[in-house]
């Protein structure tokens, strides 16, 4: 009896286009996929297609890292954290990030995710920690294979996208009017949205040999990044990040998987040419069913619930916009940057 190797049942080799949540999906499609697409709507990849189109250079890394400081002094950068440092983690914070910016952003998804996929060692396996212990590193150290800081992009204010059209989501109109003094403490500017954002995505340099290339999508720039991908190769992997289930009696904290993230894989996948696998599928009828209401929808999943408790309702409003960014996040020696034509 033929008894195949158990990664042959997982890894959706038979299809162009794949799609697997979190750590365990990066280890299983990215080997065999040209490209690799994190998205975590909420909000890491969203923060860094702002980011981005404002000039910046992101730089992941996992949640808890004690390592991100010193990181962000070696390199002049700046850590975006959630209450204490000066940038928060938010996408309506990111509309304050000006050009040249370096910033150093913890995230236990997907910062975590583009630190595995791009190659630097972050344990995929479920690992509970006591309270008080130390997380592994998702960057190594200067000397361990630290890769040479990729390029700035030129200097000057980069175009923000336009809000949602008047109509879209009967909750979501007032937020983004309400943005101001949610970025950096002591804010008291808010920040103009200017016009969008039209400069069309071109193709970077082939893949880099032995590793996929890595891209951030969202909703926001779902068009952008599957145009990208499509260019960069035809054997493309979408992984949802998912989120964390509080740690248990027992410490754990496995992954719980997210409607939000689902539905911007769905986005991207739909956007993209190729034989569909039956997960990818599933991702693509998800975001179908939620397109016309998106804002609405993310505000009352989970996660937009969990927003709203904090508050913070106008970064989820950010994150529902559909394709209002031109920019496709590429991770490019350790960062996410503009590639070549995004915005310029």
């Amino acid at each position: 009896m033929f008894s195949a190797p158990s990664s042959a049942y997982w890894d959706q080799h038979p299809y162009d286009l794949r799609c697997e949540w979190g750590p365990r999906g990066v280890v299983a499609l990215a080997p065999i996929s040209d490209v690799v697409i994190i998205v975590d709507v909420l909000s890491f990849c969203t923060c860094v297609d702002i980011a981005v189109a404002r000039g910046a250079t992101v730089y992941p890394f996992g949640w808890g890292d004690e390592g991100a400081a010193d990181f962000a002094r070696r390199i002049g950068g700046e850590l975006v954290g959630l209450s204490h440092e000066p940038l928060r983690f938010s996408a309506a914070a990111m509309l304050t990030v000006g050009a040249g910016a370096r910033l150093v952003l913890p995230s236990p998804n997907g910062g975590a995710l583009s630190a595995l996929a791009g190659g630097y060692g972050y344990n995929p396996l479920p690992n509970p920690q006591g309270e008080g212990a130390r997380p592994r590193s998702s960057i190594p150290p200067q000397g361990e294979g630290m890769r040479p800081l990729p390029s700035l992009p030129p200097q000057g204010t980069r175009p923000l996208p336009n809000p949602p059209p008047e109509g879209e989501g009967t909750r979501a109109g007032g937020w983004l009017a309400r943005l101001a003094g949610r970025g950096r403490a002591g804010a008291t500017t808010p920040p103009a949205l200017a016009e969008p954002i039209a400069s069309p995505v071109v193709p970077g340099p082939p893949p880099a040999i032995g590793g996929p290339v890595v891209f951030a999508g969202c909703l926001r720039n779902a068009r952008a990044v599957a145009a990208a991908a499509a260019r960069a190769g035809r054997r493309v992997a979408v992984i949802p990040a998912g989120e964390r289930w509080r740690e248990d009696a027992h410490g754990d904290r496995s992954l719980r998987p997210a409607a939000e993230d689902l539905i911007g894989a769905g986005a991207i996948l739909d956007r993209l040419p190729g034989h569909r696998s039956p997960e990818a599928e599933l991702a693509v009828a998800a975001f179908r069913a939620a397109r016309g209401r998106l804002p609405d929808f993310l505000l009352a999943s989970s996660s937009g619930r969990e927003h709203a408790a904090k508050g913070t309702e106008g970064d989820v409003v950010l994150a529902a916009q559909l394709d209002v960014s031109d920019f496709a996040p590429r991770l490019v020696a350790g960062a996410y940057v503009a590639g070549a034509g995004d915005g310029y």
